[in-house]
């Protein structure tokens, strides 16, 4: 592998300007591990600049790359790496032993894929330190095949260990070639050196990989550009794609246009898969990738833009996509995965967003996490955590499709300022284009005669009318999924429950539910949840884990999955905040009987709920519900499900004190819509609404957001004893703003 990783430039624009403009900025440069290295650095502090001066400091600096340059570079002959790869005997410094202990772990973490021990591979192909092989050999695939066989026979890191300070080698063939993550380690190894200084501002670039701190000279981040990857380029700077203003990180470029060659019309590139022993073959033309972490940010942003480079492109767009601590921009033939946003972006009142762009998953499609910390945030205190859905419409309505937002960073601020409820940390989860899907609780269908089916993962109705048994199947991997706005409301203006004679069978109902394009996923969105995306969140902040300290939030569909999860996962979820739950259960008005499908749907919910609620007392639950908009046809249904809540022995919080207009005015067990009694348990009784009192505008304000009085609840007055209530907010409709104007309800409720 050449000194220089052949990546994709990091040009020094601005921040390299400036230093020549103010005199307090400095700059070192020369050569190091075979390549030139470029320090900017303000002047240290006064309380030491006295003792080091600049020449001290070039002196400081080169001492420093001469220590690491003889002790883990491949082109210094006399260096601990290359007497290693000769078979000598060494004693390993700090920085060789660091160096391998980081390999070893990246080597098991990437599954191989990261593996410092194949350096006779890119010997092989041309990309080491030995003379390659002919390329008329490589014309010889039976030939290739059996050197590279031969070779992988040394190549891995589990051929080595370390024993009391030693390297052990099972075989004495293995080598070693830390060039993959050497140039980002000595980045780190300087910046770690001016920091003892009490240097604030720096960069450091050894062979274009960067570890930056601070502001350059004129008081801004440090930019730094990304070469467009053009096969053949080899001036930094000279195809400046993209400019970035950064600091505090170490950020590499990886790249296959510098160093490659074409045999018979193919290209062979210098990434190598060092668990096949190929280079490889995909799209993907460059990988930058910036880590943040605080310590070693440069080796991990070299080793990783490597490791992604083996990866291809759809793998490390979900790879960093599941990484707090790094960002990306994968450029590969036909356009660009810009993988940059940490969250910052996110304009909160108080507290910060950190963004996960790809969290991956084995059960779901990739989505974006939201993680809200509150001011103050320490890792040495724990927090209880509220996992809601929806995750992208809560703390910035500039980034939400319909301009409005849930304010949960406003209203969990206040709150916490106001001592009302301990800190707490938001894990927003964003759903994809099948919301419905996501958050219809699937096992509904089975109350309605479904039977799941294990080789698709889907369901069907047994028929003994067709040759096969089935019919309506939605196969979960081939169904095609329709596309779901956030809101219900525009559906809901369509259906006519004065249509409805009465409920649909069950068995038509189903038919209406598998022919409808759905794909049924909540049971795998839940295991994504409670199995992938808690025990990540628990592992990477300071959290309260256990069930007391664990809840989930939804509105409309959202309120549904909630109430599913804590049915679902009663010793993951200690409470659940259901607003405006859509219990009505359908979206679409393509059926000409959609109500009388509605009123059976439901009853298969209640059905459910009556065999997998919690005990009562045991949870904490939360129901409300507003009387505009698709909130308009809630109350028989919420009333039923308050009386099957009360059958059930779970008995309401008291009714808390009302004074302002958009206070509510009734909670469960009041007298609404002519009470639970009259709702009954077999007619729902969707026939007493007016269907034209149903809005379909549901991104203007439809209520007054002076209305709802934020004081009108005293969050004291909530009985800790109470573990559930239900209120009705009169005039408030299916819509952000209006959850929002309530929000501080259902969080006082669950976090008191």
């Amino acid at each position: 592998m050449p000194s220089l990783k052949h990546i994709a430039a990091l040009l020094l624009l601005a921040a390299a300007a400036s230093c020549s403009q103010q005199d307090q900025y400095r700059r070192i440069e020369g050569f190091a591990q075979g390549g030139t290295f470029h320090i900017i650095y303000s002047a240290p502090s006064s309380e030491t600049a006295s003792a080091v001066d600049e020449n001290s400091v070039m002196t400081l600096v080169s001492n420093r790359l001469h220590d690491i340059d003889f002790s883990i570079s491949g082109y210094n002959k006399g260096s601990l790496l290359s007497r290693f790869n000769r078979g000598e005997d060494i004693v390993p410094d700090r920085y060789f032993l660091e160096l391998f202990r980081m390999s070893m772990e990246l080597w098991k973490e990437t599954g191989g894929l990261f593996d410092v021990s194949g350096g006779p591979l890119f010997d092989f192909w041309g990309f080491g330190f030995k003379d390659p092989a002919s390329l008329d050999s490589l014309r010889n695939d039976a030939r290739t095949a059996h050197t590279v066989d031969s070779l992988l026979e040394f190549v891995g890191m589990d051929l080595l260990s370390l024993e009391n300070g030693q390297i052990i080698r099972k075989d004495p063939r293995v080598t070693l070639n830390f060039n993959a993550i050497a140039q980002g380690y000595t980045c780190d190894v300087v910046a770690d050196l001016l920091d003892s200084l009490g240097v604030e501002n720096y960069l450091v670039e050894v062979g274009m990989e960067i570890v930056c701190k601070g502001l350059n000279a004129s008081g801004r981040p440090w930019r730094i550009g990304i070469d467009a990857p053009v096969d053949g380029s080899q001036v930094a700077g000279e195809n400046v794609q993209k400019l970035l203003d950064l600091t505090d990180c170490g950020i590499t470029t990886s790249g296959n246009y510098r160093k490659f060659f074409i045999l018979d019309g193919k290209k062979y590139s210098h990434s190598i898969n060092p668990v096949t022993g190929y280079p490889v073959q995909h799209d993907l033309l460059s990988a930058t990738v910036i880590s943040i972490d605080t310590a070693r940010s440069g080796a991990f942003s070299d080793a990783y833009a490597t490791y992604c480079m083996v990866l291809g492109k759809d793998a490390s767009a979900r790879f960093i996509g599941s990484r707090g601590d790094l960002r990306g921009y994968l450029i590969y033939d036909g356009g660009v995965i810009d993988m940059l946003k940490d969250g910052s972006e996110i304009h909160t009142s108080y507290g910060r967003v950190e963004e996960y762009p790809q969290f991956e998953s084995a059960y779901m499609s990739p989505r974006q996490v939201y993680v809200w910390l509150p001011d103050g945030y320490s890792p040495r205190e724990k927090y209880p955590v509220l996992y809601m859905h929806d995750g992208q419409m809560l703390f910035d309505d500039t980034w939400t499709w319909n301009g409005q937002e849930w304010e949960v960073d406003e209203v969990l601020g206040r709150l916490i300022a106001d001592g009302k409820i301990p800190p707490v940390i938001v894990v927003g989860v964003a759903h994809r284009d099948n919301r419905y899907g996501e958050y219809f609780p699937e096992k509904v269908l089975g109350y309605l005669g479904a039977v799941p089916d294990s080789l698709t993962g889907g369901w069907y109705v047994s028929s003994e009318d067709t040759p096969d048994g089935m019919k309506n199947r939605t196969d979960k991997q081939t169904a095609a999924r329709r596309s779901q706005t956030y809101t219900d409301a525009g559906d809901a203006a369509k259906l006519d429950p004065v249509s409805s004679p009465g409920p649909a069978s069950a068995s038509a109902a189903l038919d209406y539910m598998l022919a409808s394009g759905a794909v049924y996923e909540a049971d795998e969105y839940l295991r994504f949840l409670t199995s992938e995306l808690k025990p990540f969140i628990d592992s990477h902040y300071s959290t309260l884990p256990d069930r007391q300290h664990t809840f989930v939030a939804g509105s409309s569909m959202g309120g549904l999955i909630s109430m599913y999860a804590l049915c679902e996962y009663p010793d993951v979820f200690g409470g659940a905040a259901c607003m405006s739950t859509h219990l009505p259960m359908i979206t679409s008005a393509s059926y000409s009987s959609a109500a009388d499908v509605s009123q059976t749907v439901f009853e298969a919910f209640m059905r459910y709920l009556s065999d997998h609620l919690p005990a009562p007392g045991s949870h904490l639950l939360y129901t409300d519900r507003g009387d505009g908009t698709l909130d308009a046809l809630y109350p028989p249904f919420q009333d039923r499900l308050d009386s099957l809540l009360s059958a059930r022995g779970w008995r309401p919080g008291p009714s808390l004190p009302a004074s302002g207009s958009g206070a509510p005015t009734s909670f469960a067990g009041d007298n609404r819509t002519g009470g639970p009694e009259a709702a009954g348990s077999d007619a729902i009784g969707l026939d007493a609404i007016d269907p034209d009192a149903i809005g379909s505008d549901t991104t203007s304000d439809t209520i007054d957001q002076d209305a709802i009085d934020q004081d009108a609840i005293d969050p004291d007055t909530i009985d800790s004893t109470g573990t559930w209530i239900s209120p009705v907010f009169p005039g408030a409709s299916h819509v952000e703003h209006d959850w929002a104007a309530r929000l501080h309800v259902p969080f006082t409720f669950l976090l008191r």
